[in-house]
């Protein structure tokens, strides 16, 4: 397909500026209706008192004598009909200029009598927002409705999610940030409105002084650019290759802005926070694992901690075969603790089983489909996958955002298409971006429900049909934001603290235990503590007490459970530490030091070696 260039012309407003999906109402347009309210005693018929039927108050309003600006002719108004003993429709004889019916309406609400009087407005039902980006609609069936007048099977219906509002504000992801964790980003003119700057390089070197993997000269560093991918001498697991601007290609899936030109992004109001963790044939487990914590706002050593924009999803189009790593496994754990949802793609080899880190506990793993909705030949799916996207396929593939250059970057923007589960990835967490906005508190296993209950079944005769290993079925972001909104009744539940047994340990040894809650709104819930033992730590994000070195007493430290919102019941745990501290104890002598500890991790590490991931991305026509 074809490269689209950019314009050169200036860009007009946003998508956020625009109409999201409501009929605007033409001011020329003339009306006759007016709504009038009575004030519960105002011209009560004495005898029985009973308000005045609306016949009786269109007369009355009548004899008023009222009239419009300029007419020196009295305005009849007839009664239309009622909506309760006090509120009438009142309709004029001759249709009005709005100016001219707002006028009346504040001289008729100046009566002490009456308590509000308003034109009767026609109230339009809710379209869905259809984007004037070209691109959309000519290459975007990704993220068309699979209903009338699309018919896009594989569309992940996103005009109907769009045509929501939140808080008055379209539903596009604004306010939340989805960290990319690829090979970095280029400053493409559709991204720049939604990056969130600088990022951060989680590239390090292969060995002291070799930077081959980084390619950009350097290790880890607060500029998330993507320097380029290629490689021109083929090795194992790493052909010749041009750059494949993977990270910006996935960004512009996620949160391309909206325009009016080029393509839009699945939740085009999202902020997008680049983190580089891929570089030439891939990237290693540990720049990867420390890029996940650092996203979730988890600290990394020698690394600035990001505090300014935490990532509520973080999106992995990236794998590599084998079992989940424990490194992996560590590192999603505590961002899902800290309230990240994690999203990964599958894998492309066209297996029964799917890649890491999409097997690892806790991920929303996302299989690839066509635009007729069937799993594509190359798209792993098996024990773990949740669901399935838009990826694409060699006919129909998925259209966004990269660069001219075929090895080093140019400053010219360019569009393209690809198809692989890196592409189906993103449109997952976009819609998950959409759920946050709707509720920032919302936990990372409701996301999960939402998603994979409002799924859409796989068409009759794909191959995922009768599968179970295949996930829920078909990403579908208004069923999945429409269910959310529909569960939102106003009332917050406070969460609800599992029994906390007593605790008992003896003198001198480690004590630790861990403390949930369940939560009625399906909000993340993250626990305070208080009364802790002198030695004792507390995580809040993950509900662990822990206490290396215990002495000797009976404690109590009480636990509060909260929401974000709400805090719960607090319980008190009594935690009695038996016998007596040895002679010559307290953590001197042979004991290892945190020193000691962590250069005999490092040496562990090195012995294990790093498996290298690769991006997710397929082929690209």
């Amino acid at each position: 397909m074809a490269v689209l260039p950019r314009s050169a012309k200036a860009e007009p407003a946003s998508h956020a500026q625009r109409p999201t999906g409501l009929i605007q109402r033409l001011d020329t347009q003339p009306v006759r209706r007016l709504i009038v309210k009575y004030r519960d005693d105002a011209q009560a018929d004495v005898e029985h008192r009973k308000p005045l039927s609306g016949l009786a108050r269109a007369d009355g309003l009548t004899a008023l004598g009222l009239h419009t600006k300029g007419s020196h002719k009295a305005l009849r108004l007839a009664y239309l009909k009622s909506i309760s003993a006090q509120t009438h429709v009142m309709l004029s004889e001759t249709a009005l200029s709005r100016t001219d019916m707002l006028a009346l309406a504040h001289t008729i609400a100046s009566d002490p009598q009456v308590e509000y009087a308003e034109i009767d407005e026609r109230v339009y039902p809710l379209a869905a927002f259809v984007p004037n980006d070209p691109a959309y609609a000519t290459d975007q069936w990704n993220l068309k409705s699979p209903a009338a007048p699309n018919f896009e099977i594989g569309g992940a219906n996103l005009p109907d999610a769009w045509g929501l509002a939140v808080g008055g504000q379209p539903l596009n992801g604004a306010g939340i940030t989805v960290a990319v964790l690829d090979t970095g980003y280029r400053p493409h003119t559709e991204l720049t409105t939604n990056l969130v700057l600088p990022g951060y390089d989680f590239v390090s070197a292969d060995s002291t002084n070799n930077f081959a993997t980084a390619n950009d000269g350097n290790g880890r560093d607060a500029d998330a650019q993507d320097p380029g991918d290629w490689n021109s001498i083929a090795s194992t697991n790493c052909p010749v290759a041009n750059s494949t601007w993977h990270g910006t290609r996935v960004a512009g899936i996620i949160g391309a802005a909206g325009n009016y030109v080029g393509m839009i992004g699945a939740a085009y109001g999202a902020n997008i926070l680049p983190v580089r963790v891929l570089g030439v044939c891939g990237g290693f487990v540990s720049d990867i694992a420390a890029g996940i914590q650092w996203a979730a706002g988890l600290g990394v050593p020698g690394v600035p901690n990001n505090t300014a924009h935490v990532a509520k999803v973080i999106n992995l189009s990236i794998g590599a075969s084998g079992a989940c790593s424990a490194t992996f496994q560590d590192a999603i754990t505590a961002a899902r603790n800290a309230g990240s949802v994690i999203v990964v793609a599958t894998g492309n080899d066209g297996a029964t089983s799917i890649s890491s880190p999409a097997n690892c506990n806790g991920v929303i793993a996302v299989t690839g489909h066509d635009r007729l909705g069937d799993t594509t030949d190359y798209a792993n799916v098996g024990v773990g996958t949740s669901i399935s996207a838009p990826g694409g396929s060699a006919a129909d593939g998925i259209y966004s955002t990269s660069n001219s250059g075929t090895t080093t970057p140019t400053s010219a923007d360019s569009y393209t298409t690809g198809y692989g589960t890196s592409f189906a990835a993103p449109h997952v967490s976009a819609v998950a971006a959409l759920l946050f906005q709707i509720r920032p508190t919302i936990s990372p296993d409701a996301v999960l429900h939402y998603l994979t209950t409002s799924a859409r079944a796989y068409p009759t005769g794909s191959f995922c049909k009768n599968r179970s290993d295949c996930g829920a079925g078909l990403l579908d972001a208004f069923g999945a934001v429409n269910a959310l909104l529909t569960a939102q009744n106003g009332t917050n539940h406070a969460p609800v603290l599992t029994a906390i047994p007593p605790q008992t340990s003896a003198a001198g040894s480690a004590l630790q235990f861990t403390v949930s809650a369940s939560d009625a709104d399906g909000d993340r819930v993250s626990f305070t503590a208080t009364g802790l033992p002198s030695g004792a730590i507390f995580d809040g994000n993950a509900g662990t007490f822990y206490w290396g070195y215990t002495l000797p007493g009976n404690y109590s430290v009480q636990i509060t459970p909260g929401d974000g919102l709400t805090t719960g019941t607090p319980q008190t745990v009594q935690i009695r530490v038996t016998g007596a501290l040895s002679a010559g104890s307290g953590g001197g002598g042979g004991a290892m030091g945190v020193t000691e500890l962590a250069a005999a991790l490092l040496v562990l590490l090195a012995s294990w070696g790093l498996r290298r991931s690769k991006p997710l991305m397929g082929r690209t026509p």
